[in-house]
Formats: C-alpha cells, structure tokens, sequence
C-alpha cells in the first residue's frame, strides 16, 4: 500500500534526473539554481529566505563562474508587481514602498541580464562582464 500518493511522481523524477546527469560531459556538475522542492510538511529548512511578518524582502545570491544568481522572497503584503533595477554594481529591488540594494562583487553586463518573477519569488540573472 502506498504511504503517500506522490511517491511514484518523485521516483520518476529521480530517474529522470539520474539520466539527464549521465549525459553531461564529465567536467560539467549538474546544477538547479531558482527551484526548492520542499516535503517536510510545509516547515522551511534552516537558512531558507522566507517571507516574514515584517514585510522586508529577503534574498540568496548564490555566484556561479560567469553569472551571478539572485533569489528573493517577495512579501505577501506587496499590492503592485515588484520590479529588479539591474545596474553595472549592484541589484535594486522594489516592492511597493520597499526597497532593497543588492551589491556585486563583479561587474554585470546589464543589457543580456533578467529577471523573473513567480508566486511571491523573484530569480534574477546576472551575467557578469
């Protein structure tokens, strides 16, 4: 009998993965960057950004070899869309009255870089110059 009615999703998932990971050339990792899957019930793991009370907007930046990757959790409270000002140094997040400056360690080429924003998180990509 089954004990949870998404184990064979997961399972295939994996599978999935495993194949997709075999293909690579063996100098590349597979990486997911932007993407959690939480099944513990719904708690946070420790060091997760989350949205708090506060309405400040918390965020990971995580720097890879030539793009940098920002995440950030967006407040529930925010009424208007929230928008990303990608400049050469530094990242600014506004979300209504709040606002929120992000600073790079390098420079970014601003033109090819993006952002995104989905159900409360924004991913924003860097590609750095």
């Amino acid at each position: 009998m089954q004990s949870n009615p998404y184990d064979d999703l997961f399972r295939h998932l994996a599978r999935m993965m495993e194949e997709m990971a075999k293909k690579l050339p063996d100098s590349d990792s597979p990486k997911i960057i932007g993407c959690t899957i939480i099944t513990t019930g719904g708690e946070m793991p420790p060091g997760f950004p989350t949205d708090d009370e506060s309405g400040e907007i918390s965020y990971e930046i995580v720097e890879g070899k030539d793009r940098i990757y920002i995440t950030a959790v967006i407040p529930a409270s925010v009424r208007n869309a929230p928008t990303a000002d990608i400049r050469p140094q530094e990242v600014r997040i506004v979300a209504d009255d709040s606002e929120l400056v992000v600073p790079l360690t390098s420079s970014i080429d601003v033109k090819h870089s993006f952002y995104h924003v989905r159900r409360g998180v924004m991913d924003i990509v860097c590609y750095k110059v």
